[in-house]
């Protein structure tokens, strides 16, 4: 074969793969005509030198900029290069530490270069800041001259967060690594120009699993070795119907393909939405879920370790004494992070961090971050270390719809200040309370409940003991509760501590007025006794709290509250300190008024205790000296007005300390307690128990 015979050959070939089918009469337009005689006469054209020939009838051709590099390039305007691993906008994307995160981070490496692995999908889970995207960038890293096929990150801080550029994303990248799936795309690309106008499950079907299962039937060689795909912050993704769509195709790809060289590794928060795919019976069995958790041991270490030698790099850095930081400086910060390797990360940044205040020295800000971890809360005007972790909660939060948030941020206030039945003035221990019975304090129903949080799932989540327990709220990292505690931080998400008062107050008399209605039949057989003991314990201690400027709005709850049916129950200390609060605060109100005697208006009497006598005493001396309490014997006598009834009000030092003769091993028995201080006070007092109609 001639030179020219040659090239005629290769240029015609060519031509039937990158020229669109037309007729050639119709090659009208100025631009494509202008490309087509580029293509055909330029020095490197098709058909160089050729002369005296045509070309007749329909030919198969595509435009030439649909060939090699211009099909990367149209990809490459249609995806969004923002979103690969190694793009100029994760420069200083997280990373794991050389020695941190190591067994998720080597299990999924030895999982993406196994070809006969079973198990084609897997779904990490972790709550917001914990370092998902450290151990997915470090992996795609370390795999890209290997096992990596593509790599997609979302991020909304970057505006990457376009479910319909994935898939273009993911096949500019496979076609740079494969030249074979590069040829195929190009041939989709010429059959159908209108290809990016489709839809997410035509773009999958087109540029990923049409080209493979190509590759496959024709050659398994080619695609041995499997490819790695890594999908990282789905719940970034702006739209949550689109990143269940995207788990959808996949799952379903990887359900129905039996023989595919793609390894699928999605990294999530467990955002509500994600979670119900994620227990799906319907999700392909191959598919691992696993969960990356704070508590784990080897997260504690990370956090110890990434401390340790983050800050040796800044004392070399700065050039500080060989005594800082000190080691319960570091053993304080490793407590607050408590395996929370973003928290870690936050604080050594912000220690690390040239670029802010020039008056502040690393030992400066190191303070600063210890006095944000004690509580004590970010000054205005000044540095906050946990800002990077403060935005994120911010992102979170303002997810919430705004006709939602009201309830969402009443159910936090309740769960952050009043998380459990707190036994607080006894040495019992506190007792959770269940998700169902926080819903009913707050007269909301559970899916209710739910629905206001299910936008927090990278925050909080439920947690069930073992099958047939009730389901516990729990926070992810206790640094969340400390964010909306302080204004300066949460801002507009900040807790309204003197609503949540009132509106704890407010809740638990509803509740307290049936629990004082009960007869001694109804209460032995009480539905729902916690709920109940937490509104004995918590109704007062919140009542204590409301803020002055609230009080009015309190009193009118407890003018109509039933206080004579109070003695029916023990009152422990929260609520005497409430009676000495109305007793100076309350003194002009025309509502309820309190006054101290010397004894009880008669035997009608409520009775609350004191812990001991110490403090007995101590409570007293905040009144006039003739009712100071000198002797353990001695009590203190109110009456209780309001505009309905006058009641009694006696306190006493309530003896609860443990029966040391008791077979119980140890273990205190407060209701027992309870029990016998208030017969011995009956007794003292009163006289015999005399039970009314309706109690016997």
């Amino acid at each position: 074969m001639s030179e020219m015979e040659r090239r005629t050959a290769i240029s015609a070939s060519a031509m039937i793969c990158v020229l669109r089918q037309v007729e050639a009469p119709q090659l009208n337009d100025m631009g494509r005509a202008d490309m087509f005689k580029a293509a055909v006469y330029s020095p490197g054209g098709f058909f160089a030198g050729a002369s005296n020939f045509q070309v007749n009838g329909p030919v198969n051709m595509v435009q030439s900029f649909e060939s090699g590099n211009a099909v990367i390039q149209r990809l490459a305007d249609e995806g969004a290069p923002a979103a690969m691993h190694n793009s100029s906008s994760r420069a200083y994307a997280p990373r794991c530490h050389a020695d941190t995160r190591k067994t998720f981070r080597n299990d999924l490496v030895e999982w993406s270069t196994d070809p006969k692995n079973q198990a084609r999908m897997r779904w990490y889970m972790g709550p917001a800041g914990i370092g998902k995207s450290a151990i997915a960038q470090s992996v795609a890293e370390a795999s890209e001259d290997g096992s990596l096929g593509a790599a997609f990150f979302f991020s909304r801080s970057a505006q990457v967060d376009d479910a319909d550029t994935v898939f273009q994303t993911l096949a500019y990248q496979l076609a740079m690594k494969n030249t074979e799936y590069k040829t195929i795309i190009s041939h989709q690309l010429g059959q159908d120009p209108l290809l990016f106008t489709k839809n997410r499950r035509t773009l999958f079907k087109q540029l990923i699993a049409e080209p493979f299962r190509i590759l496959t039937n024709r050659n398994e060689s080619i695609v041995d070795g499997p490819f790695l795909i890594i999908l990282d912050g789905l719940d970034e993704c702006k739209d949550a119907k689109a990143q269940c769509d995207l788990v959808e195709i996949i799952s379903d790809y990887v359900r129905r393909v039996e023989k595919s060289p793609l390894l699928w590794a999605i990294f999530s928060r467990p955002e509500w939405h994600l979670k119900s795919i994620s227990s799906d019976p319907n999700l392909p069995t191959p598919c691992a879920h696993i969960d990356i958790s704070v508590d784990e041991e080897e997260a504690q270490r990370d956090v110890r370790r990434l401390l340790e030698d983050g800050f040796v790099k800044i004392k070399q850095k700065f050039d500080l004494s060989s005594t800082w930081p000190r080691k319960e400086q570091v053993d304080l910060i490793a407590t607050a992070a408590s395996g929370h390797l973003g928290f870690a990360s936050f604080i050594l940044r912000f220690i690390d961090d040239e670029n802010g205040d020039d008056n502040e020295t690393p030992e400066q800000k190191l303070k600063l971050c210890i006095k944000v971890i004690q509580g004590l809360g970010v000054d205005p005007g000044s540095l906050n270390p946990l800002e990077a972790l403060d935005n994120l909660y911010l992102e979170i939060l303002s997810t919430v719809p705004p006709s939602v948030l009201p309830m969402t941020m009443r159910i936090l206030g309740l769960f952050i200040m009043y998380p459990c039945i707190s036994n607080r003035y006894t040495r019992a221990s506190p007792e959770d309370l269940s998700v169902e019975d926080q819903a009913a304090f707050l007269a909301i129903d559970k899916s209710a409940y739910k629905t206001a949080l299910r936008r927090l799932y990278s925050v909080l989540y439920f947690h069930t003991a073992s099958e047939g327990q009730p389901e516990i709220l729990r926070l992810y990292h206790t640094s969340f509760a400390d964010f909306l505690r302080d204004s300066l931080r949460s801002r507009q998400f900040c807790l309204d501590g003197g609503a949540i008062h009132l509106d704890v107050a407010t809740q638990g008399l509803h509740l307290l007025h049936d629990v004082v209605e009960m007869t001694m039949f109804e209460a032995f057989f009480d539905p729902k006794p916690a709920l109940h003991r937490y509104a004995l314990q918590e109704t007062w201690e919140a009542c204590c709290h409301v803020p002055e400027s609230l009080l009015s709005q309190l009193i009118l709850k407890l003018e109509h509250f039933n206080f004579k049916r109070m003695k029916t129950q023990n009152w422990d200390e929260s609520f005497a300190r409430f009676i000495r609060r109305l007793y100076f605060e309350a003194r002009n109100n025309e509502l309820i008024q309190v006054t101290i005697v010397s004894k009880p208006l008669d035997d009608d009497v409520i009775f609350a205790g004191l812990r001991d006598f110490q403090n007995l005493r101590d409570f007293s001396m905040a009144f006039p000296p003739r009712y100071h309490v000198a002797r353990p014997l001695d009590e203190l006598h109110f009456i209780l007005k309001t505009t309905t009834q006058t009641v009694s009000i006696t306190l006493l030092t309530a003896d609860l300390e443990e029966d040391d003769n008791d077979d119980n091993d140890g273990e205190f028995d407060i209701n027992q307690a309870y029990d016998d201080f208030y017969n011995e006070f009956v007794e003292r007092h009163v006289g015999p128990l005399q039970m009314d109609d309706t109690e016997e």
